[in-house]
């Protein structure tokens, strides 16, 4: 019961600590003339909490390794050690005494800096926080009004009060980006007044990308939408001088949103009346301020979109100015030899406004090496292992996973990182972070005893760093980066104590990223055989590196694993120790090489909830599933290296991501559709390929019921299959991406496909279809961004009808050799940005040009190669921008 209570006190004093640092981190951005004392004393509460949760850590440890034992010998052992026990409860009592002495010393001096006690926190501030997190992500349109009330009612009564005797007047709003100049437009648009007083109200978008003729006819329809047929018969200076007269003859407001330069509005200034064009500036103190900090960017692109960041956050005056005076100061600047660098200093304020739970997330980023791309799955698991991200960060019905994409989202948004979105499903691929913010992350990483990084030069470096370590009055390292170099053949991590803190280890090799390395080329690393100093160890990446048999079993012993990454790595014996880490929740078999026909069988790992497996490209080892049944994600599933069967004992699984399914071990398609459409309830994201032979029988189970699967997003189908299924009988609504090959279509596929509602990549690979003519109709292929066609031998005519793919940004035609010519409908899909034709003849090139020199074409890029493989590029003949 004592060392119940114990653990019980040690953890309620580890919350409070966690609240304080919370708490004290806000009060200190919030007070400008914090003294640099305070900031030393909440770096001793820091290093507090360190050591109350490795006691807590080793403490479970402790109890969960004794009471798992079993058995008669055991249970002798058992007695044997309760001496040794009550030794380790009554440790702990004293550590816990230790702490809450350390705690009280600490808390006698909080009012001589005028900070609050220890857990007498600011809860509703740090709830405001994650709200405010979730809706900038979401990039939902703001509608709190908080501090433009004043300008809003200007703006109105300015308005109303013009009668019939005072000319037309041009009211500008002006300011940088994220001040809220179009939410204040579409509050002074709505409001009542003005709604009641204006007899014809239009608003239009002009962008960085307008097209004058478009703004003109969208504006006339708005102010007579009667006349609405009348527009498009209308020339351009008949549309100026219509609009005009209509503005005469009645009272009309007219808002142009987002209009980036004042050419814009020169071109459109004359379909408006003459008169008092006087502009009224609303806002003109932070624009002012916003100047003065940009002046502090030296014209550095990269601060100066960091500072947007910050600012765009920022609605009010006196948030501005608290900002203009921390820019000004030396607050946030902890490097003396950087104090007159207005640059580090705007870098340094962008990690500073960061709120309480994105700081570490941010600092996150100094494990890796400059330039490095980090997968964002990836970093999402390590956070989460780590314990940056935990349960109590969600809200509502969040999974923790959705957090992580939010903080990410929110660093992305604050212009700190930068990331890669994929085109069609809008989710976070990849991110990197920029070298001068690597260097602001390092600073602030050092100065909060984050993370250590040691640049291996020799295999003997790194037993001498950690001897070093342990004699010296270095805080306790709890993360560490090795990065080798490209020299280093083989690593060894020392048997020592000075380990023992340590949460977290990433290596990187360099050379891993530059080519395809075979297994004698890799670095070997060796594990002392009972790794008995790293029992606290949470993440363990190790990509790219050759084990031996020995050094894999030694992992299974690392008990408090969450994260064990073994991606592309070669591992001649797997060891079935690594299923003992009870608490891994993410394991990463990616590219990994096993012995060709091993059976590797992962079973017993309650918590894993994210598996990636490599895709099997040959003969590779097996995998068998068993007792996984919180498992939530599933990547690389392939019939060729696992058993459909073990996908049923996943019962819990939501993602399935890149499965395969082939038939080269005679698996059967059967029972793998019906797995698939029997987990309809609990999956929810599945990206699948299917490789098949003409089997009669298999065919209605791909028309019927494959496609038809709801959580289906990307399919790839390489088989015979002549006929589509209905749209409304057969295809999924939730597919994003399709691949066609070999399928062999007799029909048109166009009709069926044109009506996917969320169809945004189509490929149709080498025969797809064999019939002659496709027909792209009008508003078909609504949400369709990328279109390919490669190898239609058959196919002569492509007919696209005007108002097809109203979407469609790049179109691919490669090496297929009897399409007589582009379809002339082309030219009206205005948002096409790039066309490439390959393996052309000089035949299909002239028509090319003849239809491409057509009034209205807008392609920004064609590419043509003859197929002689030698890449001449002929030239196009097009309209240009500009007209040029």
């Amino acid at each position: 019961m004592k060392n119940y209570t114990d653990n019980v006190s040690l953890k309620l004093i580890y919350h409070k600590i966690q609240c304080f640092l919370q708490d004290a981190d806000y009060e200190i951005q919030s007070d400008h003339h914090v003294d640099a004392r305070v900031n030393n004393w909440v770096a001793e509460i820091r290093k507090l909490a360190y050591e109350t949760e490795d006691i807590l850590e080793t403490y479970v440890i402790q109890v969960s390794s004794k009471r798992n034992k079993k058995g008669f010998r055991n249970t002798l052992k058992r007695f044997a050690c309760i001496f040794n026990e009550w030794l380790d409860v009554h440790k702990v009592g004293s550590e816990i005494g230790a702490i809450k002495n350390k705690i009280t010393h600490l808390t006698a001096s909080l009012h001589t800096y005028g900070l609050k006690s220890i857990g007498e926190g600011i809860r509703s501030l740090a709830v405001e926080k994650q709200q405010e997190l979730r809706q900038s992500y979401q990039h939902v349109v703001e509608e709190d009004f908080v501090g433009f009330e004043e300008d809003l009612n200007k703006v109105v009564k300015h308005l109303v009060q013009v009668d019939d005797y005072t000319p037309s007047r041009v009211v500008s709003i002006c300011g940088m980006g994220g001040l809220g100049k179009t939410t204040l437009a579409k509050k002074v648009y709505h409001h009542k007044d003005v709604q009641s007083h204006f007899e014809g109200l239009a608003w239009v978008c002009i962008s960085q990308q307008y097209k004058r003729r478009d703004i003109l006819q969208e504006i006339f329809i708005n102010l007579v939408p009667e006349r609405k047929e009348d527009v498009v018969r209308m020339t351009n200076n008949e549309l100026f001088e219509q609009l005009y007269k209509v503005q005469q003859s009645k009272k009309c407001l007219v808002v142009l949103d987002d209009i980036w330069s004042i050419e814009a509005w020169k071109s459109l200034e004359p379909a408006f009346p003459n008169g008092n064009t006087d502009s009224r500036v609303l806002d003109t103190n932070m624009e002012a301020l916003g100047r003065k900090m940009v002046k502090l960017c030296a014209g550095l692109p990269l601060a100066i979109i960091v500072l947007g960041g910050l600012l765009a956050r920022k609605h009010t005056l006196r948030e501005w100015e608290m900002v203009y005076q921390n820019a000004h100061s030396h607050k946030w600047n902890d490097d003396p030899t950087q104090h007159d660098n207005g640059v580090s200093k705007v870098l340094a304020l962008s990690y500073h406004d960061l709120p309480y739970q994105l700081k570490p997330c941010f600092l996150y980023f100094g494990h890796f090496p400059e330039d490095y791309g980090i997968n964002a799955e990836r970093l999402y698991h390590l956070w989460i292992a780590d314990g940056i991200i935990v349960d109590d960060d969600r809200v509502g019905d969040e999974t923790i996973m959705d957090v992580a994409k939010h903080y990410l989202g929110a660093l992305a948004q604050r212009c700190m990182v930068e990331v890669h979105v994929d085109m069609y499903t809008q989710r976070i691929n990849y991110c990197r972070i920029h070298d001068l913010m690597l260097d602001l992350c390092l600073s602030k990483a050092k100065m909060n005893d984050f993370l250590e990084i040691i640049h291996l030069q020799r295999e003997t470096d790194l037993a001498d760093w950690f001897s070093t370590t342990s004699t010296t009055t270095t805080p306790k390292i709890r993360k560490l980066a090795i990065h080798l170099s490209r020299d280093v053949e083989r690593v060894v991590f020392p048997d020592l104590e000075t380990t023992k803190q340590l949460r977290s280890i990433l290596l990187y090799d360099p050379r891993i990223h530059l080519w395809p390395l075979s297994s004698d080329e890799k670095s070997s690393i060796e594990l002392n055989s009972h790794v008995k100093y790293f029992k606290l160890l949470r993440n363990l990446d190790l990509e790219g590196f050759k084990f031996d048999e020995k050094s894999v079993e030694s992992i299974g012993n690392l008990i408090s694993l969450r994260y064990l990454s073994f991606r592309s790595c070669f591992i001649p014996k797997w060891h079935s120790s690594i299923c003992k880490l009870k608490y891994l929740q993410t394991l990463d078999l990616q590219h990994c090489k096993f012995n060709p026909g091993e059976v590797i069988v992962l079973h017993g790992m309650e918590q894993l909830r994210h598996l990636y497996i490599p895709r099997s490209w040959g003969p590779n080892a097996k995998f068998k599933f068993d007792g996984l049944s919180n498992l939530e994600t599933l990547g690389g599933f392939d019939t060729r290296s696992c058993d459909v069967n073990d996908l049923c004992k996943l019962i819990n699984l939501r993602q399935l991501e890149d499965a395969t399914f082939s038939e080269e071990d005679n698996q059967d398609l059967a029972a793998f559709i019906n797995y698939l459409n029997i987990s309809a309830n609990h999956l929810q994201h599945t990206s699948l390929s299917v490789e098949f032979y003409k089997k009669e029988e298999e065919l209605p189970l791909l028309k019927k019921q494959l496609l038809g699967c709801h959580h289906l997003y990307k399919l790839s189908i390489s088989g015979i299959i002549p006929e589509l299924p209905e749209y409304c009988q057969g295809f999924s609504p939730s597919l994003i991406e399709l691949i066609l090959f070999r399928c062999e279509l007799e029909e048109d596929p166009m009709p069926t496909l044109e009506r996917l509602p969320n169809l945004q990549y189509l490929y149709l690979g080498s025969g797809a279809f064999t019939g002659y003519k496709m027909v792209c109709s009008a508003n078909g292929f609504p949400q369709l961004k990328t279109l390919s066609l490669y190898q239609l031998m058959l196919l002569k005519e492509w007919e696209v009808e005007k108002g097809a793919m109203p979407n469609l940004s790049n179109l691919k035609i490669a090496y297929c050799k009897g399409l007589e010519m582009v379809p002339e409908g082309s030219r009206f899909i205005a948002t096409l940005q790039r066309f490439t034709i390959r393996g052309a003849d000089d035949k299909f090139n002239n028509k090319l040009r003849r239809v491409n020199g057509k009034e209205g074409e807008d392609f920004l890029q064609i590419n043509m190669k003859k197929e002689n493989g030698k890449g001449k590029k002929f030239p196009v003949y097009m309209k240009k921008k500009n007209g040029k």
